[in-house]
Protein backbone atom coordinates (compact mmCIF):
# COMPACT_ATOMS: atom_id res chain seq x y z
CA UNK A 1 0.00 0.00 0.00
CA UNK A 2 2.67 2.18 0.60
CA UNK A 3 3.99 2.08 -2.63
CA UNK A 4 0.62 2.82 -4.09
CA UNK A 5 0.20 5.73 -2.27
CA UNK A 6 3.62 7.12 -3.27
CA UNK A 7 2.37 6.47 -6.98
CA UNK A 8 -0.41 8.21 -5.76
CA UNK A 9 1.26 11.80 -3.91
CA UNK A 10 3.48 11.71 -6.93
CA UNK A 11 0.86 12.06 -9.44
CA UNK A 12 -1.62 14.32 -7.14
CA UNK A 13 1.65 16.77 -7.12
CA UNK A 14 1.28 17.33 -10.78
CA UNK A 15 -0.51 20.79 -11.85
CA UNK A 16 -3.86 21.01 -12.78
CA UNK A 17 -4.38 21.72 -16.56
CA UNK A 18 -5.11 25.08 -17.64
CA UNK A 19 -3.59 28.07 -17.20
CA UNK A 20 -3.72 28.25 -13.25
CA UNK A 21 -2.04 25.19 -12.00
CA UNK A 22 -3.25 25.12 -8.38
CA UNK A 23 -6.75 25.67 -9.87
CA UNK A 24 -8.87 27.71 -8.22
CA UNK A 25 -10.63 28.09 -4.54
CA UNK A 26 -12.87 25.87 -3.70
CA UNK A 27 -14.54 26.82 -0.58
CA UNK A 28 -17.88 27.94 -1.21
CA UNK A 29 -18.63 25.00 -3.37
CA UNK A 30 -20.49 21.85 -3.02
CA UNK A 31 -17.26 20.26 -3.07
CA UNK A 32 -15.63 21.13 0.08
CA UNK A 33 -19.10 20.64 1.97
CA UNK A 34 -19.53 17.36 0.54
CA UNK A 35 -16.29 16.43 2.01
CA UNK A 36 -17.06 18.24 5.65
CA UNK A 37 -20.23 15.85 5.64
CA UNK A 38 -18.65 12.68 4.86
CA UNK A 39 -15.74 13.52 7.56
CA UNK A 40 -18.66 14.29 10.20
CA UNK A 41 -19.23 11.56 12.69
CA UNK A 42 -20.86 11.17 15.67
CA UNK A 43 -20.16 9.49 19.29
CA UNK A 44 -22.30 5.98 19.70
CA UNK A 45 -22.31 7.10 23.37
CA UNK A 46 -24.11 10.32 22.91
CA UNK A 47 -27.61 9.32 24.43
CA UNK A 48 -30.75 10.34 21.83
CA UNK A 49 -33.50 10.41 23.91
CA UNK A 50 -36.59 9.76 21.93
CA UNK A 51 -34.86 10.57 18.73
CA UNK A 52 -33.45 7.43 17.79
CA UNK A 53 -31.78 7.11 14.26
CA UNK A 54 -28.45 5.98 13.18
CA UNK A 55 -24.91 6.94 14.26
CA UNK A 56 -23.49 9.03 11.68
CA UNK A 57 -20.11 7.93 11.05
CA UNK A 58 -17.57 9.28 9.07
CA UNK A 59 -17.34 7.42 5.14
CA UNK A 60 -13.36 7.79 4.60
CA UNK A 61 -13.72 6.22 1.19
CA UNK A 62 -15.74 8.84 0.31
CA UNK A 63 -13.25 11.46 1.93
CA UNK A 64 -10.71 10.07 0.07
CA UNK A 65 -12.44 9.83 -3.32
CA UNK A 66 -13.38 13.23 -3.18
CA UNK A 67 -9.96 15.17 -1.71
CA UNK A 68 -8.27 13.35 -4.53
CA UNK A 69 -10.40 14.46 -7.38
CA UNK A 70 -10.40 17.93 -5.83
CA UNK A 71 -6.82 18.16 -5.51
CA UNK A 72 -6.10 16.16 -8.98
CA UNK A 73 -8.84 18.35 -11.00
CA UNK A 74 -9.69 21.58 -9.51
CA UNK A 75 -7.72 22.98 -6.83
CA UNK A 76 -4.76 22.44 -5.10
CA UNK A 77 -5.89 23.09 -1.69
CA UNK A 78 -3.97 22.71 1.69
CA UNK A 79 -6.88 21.83 3.68
CA UNK A 80 -8.08 19.32 1.73
CA UNK A 81 -4.69 17.85 0.96
CA UNK A 82 -5.03 17.38 5.11
CA UNK A 83 -7.88 16.08 5.21
CA UNK A 84 -7.01 13.35 2.48
CA UNK A 85 -3.84 12.32 4.53
CA UNK A 86 -6.47 12.27 7.63
CA UNK A 87 -8.42 9.35 5.10
CA UNK A 88 -5.25 7.53 4.30
CA UNK A 89 -4.64 7.33 7.87
CA UNK A 90 -7.81 5.89 8.51
CA UNK A 91 -7.97 3.83 5.97
CA UNK A 92 -4.80 1.93 5.57
CA UNK A 93 -3.11 2.64 9.27
CA UNK A 94 0.21 3.88 9.86
CA UNK A 95 1.40 3.10 6.72
CA UNK A 96 -0.61 6.33 5.58
CA UNK A 97 1.45 8.74 7.53
CA UNK A 98 4.33 9.02 5.50
CA UNK A 99 2.40 9.77 2.43
CA UNK A 100 0.40 11.81 3.67
CA UNK A 101 3.52 13.86 5.14
CA UNK A 102 4.65 13.86 1.42
CA UNK A 103 2.23 15.15 0.03
CA UNK A 104 2.02 18.11 2.18
CA UNK A 105 6.02 18.28 1.45
CA UNK A 106 5.42 18.37 -1.58
CA UNK A 107 2.57 20.56 -2.33
CA UNK A 108 4.27 23.24 -0.16
CA UNK A 109 7.47 22.95 -1.87
CA UNK A 110 5.90 23.29 -5.64
CA UNK A 111 3.03 25.81 -4.79
CA UNK A 112 3.08 27.50 -1.51
CA UNK A 113 2.58 30.91 -2.59
CA UNK A 114 -0.39 29.58 -5.19
CA UNK A 115 -1.49 26.98 -2.90
CA UNK A 116 -5.66 27.25 -1.87
CA UNK A 117 -7.35 28.74 0.56
CA UNK A 118 -5.23 31.59 -1.15
CA UNK A 119 -6.68 35.26 1.28
CA UNK A 120 -4.44 37.72 0.39
CA UNK A 121 -1.51 35.75 -0.40
CA UNK A 122 -1.27 35.31 3.62
CA UNK A 123 0.79 32.77 4.54
CA UNK A 124 -0.92 32.41 8.42
CA UNK A 125 -3.68 30.52 6.36
CA UNK A 126 -1.39 27.64 5.37
CA UNK A 127 0.45 27.79 8.50
CA UNK A 128 -3.18 26.84 9.98
CA UNK A 129 -3.80 24.06 7.84
CA UNK A 130 -0.62 22.36 9.08
CA UNK A 131 -1.15 23.07 12.54
CA UNK A 132 -4.31 21.49 12.29
CA UNK A 133 -2.94 18.64 11.09
CA UNK A 134 -0.07 18.76 13.69
CA UNK A 135 -3.21 18.50 15.85
CA UNK A 136 -5.57 15.95 14.61
CA UNK A 137 -3.04 13.14 12.85
CA UNK A 138 -1.77 12.15 16.67
CA UNK A 139 -5.29 11.81 17.76
CA UNK A 140 -5.75 9.49 14.92
CA UNK A 141 -2.85 7.10 15.37
CA UNK A 142 -3.80 7.04 19.04
CA UNK A 143 -6.53 5.57 18.45
CA UNK A 144 -5.51 2.60 15.62
CA UNK A 145 -4.72 -0.97 16.60
CA UNK A 146 -1.05 -1.19 17.33
CA UNK A 147 -1.42 -4.88 18.78
CA UNK A 148 -4.09 -7.72 16.86
CA UNK A 149 -4.39 -10.61 18.89
CA UNK A 150 -3.51 -13.71 16.22
CA UNK A 151 -6.21 -16.26 17.63
CA UNK A 152 -8.97 -13.55 18.07
CA UNK A 153 -8.13 -10.77 15.29
CA UNK A 154 -11.49 -8.78 16.99
CA UNK A 155 -9.26 -8.31 20.16
CA UNK A 156 -6.73 -5.18 19.20
CA UNK A 157 -5.74 -2.65 21.30
CA UNK A 158 -4.58 0.55 20.51
CA UNK A 159 -2.02 3.29 21.33
CA UNK A 160 -4.41 5.12 23.44
CA UNK A 161 -5.35 1.28 25.45
CA UNK A 162 -1.40 0.93 26.08
CA UNK A 163 -0.95 4.79 27.89
CA UNK A 164 -4.35 4.63 29.68
CA UNK A 165 -3.68 0.65 30.74
CA UNK A 166 -0.26 1.71 32.32
CA UNK A 167 -2.51 4.98 34.28
CA UNK A 168 -4.84 2.50 35.66
CA UNK A 169 -1.70 0.71 36.93
CA UNK A 170 -0.54 4.01 38.56
CA UNK A 171 -3.63 4.49 39.97
CA UNK A 172 -4.19 0.96 41.82
CA UNK A 173 -1.01 1.43 43.79
CA UNK A 174 -3.34 4.68 44.79
CA UNK A 175 -6.51 3.66 45.18
CA UNK A 176 -7.29 -0.50 44.24
CA UNK A 177 -11.44 0.25 44.74
CA UNK A 178 -11.16 2.74 41.95
CA UNK A 179 -8.81 0.65 39.49
CA UNK A 180 -11.68 -2.12 40.02
CA UNK A 181 -14.38 0.78 39.21
CA UNK A 182 -12.40 1.24 36.37
CA UNK A 183 -11.75 -2.17 35.11
CA UNK A 184 -15.69 -3.72 35.92
CA UNK A 185 -16.61 -0.07 33.46
CA UNK A 186 -14.32 -1.58 30.79
CA UNK A 187 -11.14 -0.14 31.12
CA UNK A 188 -8.36 -2.09 29.70
CA UNK A 189 -5.64 -3.09 31.94
CA UNK A 190 -2.42 -3.77 31.00
CA UNK A 191 -2.30 -7.40 31.76
CA UNK A 192 -4.97 -7.77 29.04
CA UNK A 193 -2.98 -5.51 26.94
CA UNK A 194 0.37 -7.47 27.15
CA UNK A 195 -1.28 -10.53 26.86
CA UNK A 196 -2.45 -9.54 23.31
CA UNK A 197 0.64 -8.40 22.67
CA UNK A 198 1.83 -11.17 23.00
CA UNK A 199 -0.40 -12.63 20.64
CA UNK A 200 0.45 -10.35 18.04
CA UNK A 201 1.98 -11.73 15.00
CA UNK A 202 6.09 -10.37 14.49
CA UNK A 203 4.78 -9.01 11.17
CA UNK A 204 2.63 -6.32 12.69
CA UNK A 205 5.09 -4.89 14.57
CA UNK A 206 7.85 -4.93 11.95
CA UNK A 207 5.05 -3.73 9.30
CA UNK A 208 4.81 -0.91 12.22
CA UNK A 209 8.24 -0.24 13.19
CA UNK A 210 8.93 0.16 8.73
CA UNK A 211 5.89 2.96 8.37
CA UNK A 212 7.12 4.85 11.54
CA UNK A 213 10.67 4.83 10.35
CA UNK A 214 9.40 5.88 7.58
CA UNK A 215 6.97 8.63 8.92
CA UNK A 216 10.15 10.25 10.36
CA UNK A 217 12.19 10.41 7.46
CA UNK A 218 9.06 12.04 6.46
CA UNK A 219 8.66 14.53 8.91
CA UNK A 220 12.00 15.19 8.74
CA UNK A 221 11.58 16.31 4.98
CA UNK A 222 8.17 18.57 5.63
CA UNK A 223 10.12 20.26 7.89
CA UNK A 224 12.98 21.19 6.09
CA UNK A 225 10.22 22.76 3.46
CA UNK A 226 8.54 24.53 6.14
CA UNK A 227 11.62 26.10 7.05
CA UNK A 228 12.22 27.47 3.97
CA UNK A 229 9.08 28.51 3.13
CA UNK A 230 8.35 30.26 6.64
CA UNK A 231 11.79 30.73 8.30
CA UNK A 232 11.00 31.34 12.01
CA UNK A 233 7.09 31.45 11.91
CA UNK A 234 7.64 27.77 10.41
CA UNK A 235 4.82 25.52 12.05
CA UNK A 236 5.69 22.23 14.21
CA UNK A 237 5.41 18.86 13.97
CA UNK A 238 6.11 18.16 17.00
CA UNK A 239 2.71 16.25 18.18
CA UNK A 240 2.98 14.00 15.29
CA UNK A 241 6.70 13.30 15.65
CA UNK A 242 6.29 12.46 19.51
CA UNK A 243 3.23 9.90 19.24
CA UNK A 244 4.82 8.36 15.82
CA UNK A 245 8.10 8.53 17.86
CA UNK A 246 6.18 6.68 21.18
CA UNK A 247 4.43 3.78 18.39
CA UNK A 248 7.83 3.40 16.86
CA UNK A 249 9.84 2.67 19.69
CA UNK A 250 7.45 0.51 21.40
CA UNK A 251 7.36 -2.00 17.79
CA UNK A 252 11.09 -1.42 18.11
CA UNK A 253 11.39 -2.64 21.28
CA UNK A 254 8.87 -5.67 21.10
CA UNK A 255 10.79 -7.03 17.84
CA UNK A 256 14.01 -6.59 19.83
CA UNK A 257 12.95 -8.78 22.76
CA UNK A 258 11.76 -11.10 19.84
CA UNK A 259 15.10 -10.97 18.28
CA UNK A 260 13.79 -9.51 14.88
CA UNK A 261 15.59 -6.76 13.17
CA UNK A 262 13.75 -3.31 13.95
CA UNK A 263 14.33 -0.80 11.51
CA UNK A 264 17.62 1.34 12.15
CA UNK A 265 16.38 5.08 12.37
CA UNK A 266 13.69 3.43 15.73
CA UNK A 267 16.86 2.32 17.13
CA UNK A 268 17.71 5.76 17.78
CA UNK A 269 16.15 7.93 21.22
CA UNK A 270 13.20 10.47 20.55
CA UNK A 271 15.12 13.95 19.08
CA UNK A 272 14.81 16.13 22.74
CA UNK A 273 13.39 19.97 22.26
CA UNK A 274 16.49 21.60 21.23
CA UNK A 275 17.88 24.29 23.73
CA UNK A 276 16.63 27.25 21.68
CA UNK A 277 13.07 25.79 21.77
CA UNK A 278 12.93 24.72 25.27
CA UNK A 279 14.51 28.54 25.86
CA UNK A 280 11.57 30.34 24.32
CA UNK A 281 8.66 27.98 25.43
CA UNK A 282 10.08 28.16 28.97
CA UNK A 283 12.58 31.26 29.33
CA UNK A 284 14.49 32.35 32.95
CA UNK A 285 12.07 35.32 33.19
CA UNK A 286 8.33 35.50 33.32
CA UNK A 287 7.46 35.25 29.72
CA UNK A 288 5.65 38.43 28.24
CA UNK A 289 1.86 37.52 28.40
CA UNK A 290 1.05 36.74 24.13
CA UNK A 291 0.95 39.75 22.25
CA UNK A 292 -2.32 38.37 20.27
CA UNK A 293 -5.20 35.60 20.34
CA UNK A 294 -2.87 33.32 17.40
CA UNK A 295 0.12 33.96 19.96
CA UNK A 296 -1.35 32.41 22.74
CA UNK A 297 -2.38 29.39 21.00
CA UNK A 298 1.44 29.23 19.50
CA UNK A 299 2.45 29.29 22.93
CA UNK A 300 -0.20 27.18 24.39
CA UNK A 301 0.95 23.93 21.39
CA UNK A 302 4.86 25.12 22.41
CA UNK A 303 3.53 24.35 26.30
CA UNK A 304 1.79 21.02 25.27
CA UNK A 305 4.62 19.86 23.01
CA UNK A 306 6.91 20.23 26.54
CA UNK A 307 4.79 18.45 28.56
CA UNK A 308 4.82 15.86 26.16
CA UNK A 309 8.31 15.43 26.00
CA UNK A 310 8.50 15.61 29.87
CA UNK A 311 5.75 13.58 30.43
CA UNK A 312 4.73 11.00 27.50
CA UNK A 313 2.10 9.23 29.78
CA UNK A 314 0.23 12.36 31.30
CA UNK A 315 -3.13 13.29 29.63
CA UNK A 316 -2.20 16.54 29.79
CA UNK A 317 -0.95 17.64 26.08
CA UNK A 318 -4.07 15.49 25.23
CA UNK A 319 -6.44 17.43 26.57
CA UNK A 320 -4.69 20.33 25.53
CA UNK A 321 -4.49 19.16 21.74
CA UNK A 322 -8.38 19.44 22.38
CA UNK A 323 -8.60 22.75 23.83
CA UNK A 324 -6.68 24.41 20.81
CA UNK A 325 -8.54 22.47 18.92
CA UNK A 326 -11.53 23.88 19.72
CA UNK A 327 -10.25 27.15 20.05
CA UNK A 328 -9.57 27.35 15.94
CA UNK A 329 -13.43 26.41 15.33
CA UNK A 330 -16.30 28.93 14.71
CA UNK A 331 -18.40 29.24 17.80
CA UNK A 332 -21.68 27.36 15.79
CA UNK A 333 -19.21 24.58 14.87
CA UNK A 334 -17.45 24.18 18.24
CA UNK A 335 -21.35 24.23 19.75
CA UNK A 336 -22.40 21.53 17.67
CA UNK A 337 -19.21 19.65 18.47
CA UNK A 338 -19.88 19.34 21.98
CA UNK A 339 -23.56 18.84 21.63
CA UNK A 340 -23.41 16.28 19.23
CA UNK A 341 -20.50 14.56 21.23
CA UNK A 342 -21.65 14.12 25.04
CA UNK A 343 -20.22 17.85 26.26
CA UNK A 344 -16.79 18.83 26.53
CA UNK A 345 -16.00 16.50 29.64
CA UNK A 346 -17.43 13.84 27.51
CA UNK A 347 -14.74 14.47 24.99
CA UNK A 348 -12.16 15.15 27.01
CA UNK A 349 -12.27 11.70 29.21
CA UNK A 350 -12.52 9.79 25.52
CA UNK A 351 -9.27 11.68 24.53
CA UNK A 352 -7.56 10.22 27.49
CA UNK A 353 -9.07 6.79 27.53
CA UNK A 354 -11.06 7.01 30.63
CA UNK A 355 -14.64 6.28 29.06
CA UNK A 356 -15.67 3.10 28.38
CA UNK A 357 -13.52 0.91 25.88
CA UNK A 358 -15.65 -0.07 22.39
CA UNK A 359 -14.56 -3.45 20.98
Amino acid sequence: MSAELAERVAALLEPIAGDQPTGRDMRYENDYRTILEARREEDARTPRGVWQRDVKQADWAQVERLCDGLLREKSKDLRVAGWLGEAWVQRYGYTGLAPALDLIAGLSERYWDALHPNIDGDADVHIGAIEWLNQRLPLVLRQLPVVIDARAPDTRYSWADHVNAEQLETVRRKDAAAAQRAETGGAVTLEQFEACRNRTATEVFGETAAAMAAAREALDALDAVLDRRCGRDAPGLGRIRSVAGEIGDFAGETLAARGAQAPRLLAAPPEAPSESVIASVVPAAMPPLPASREAAYRQLAAIADLLRAEEPHSPVPYVLDYLIEWGNMPLPQLESELSANGGGISILLSAIGLAQHQE
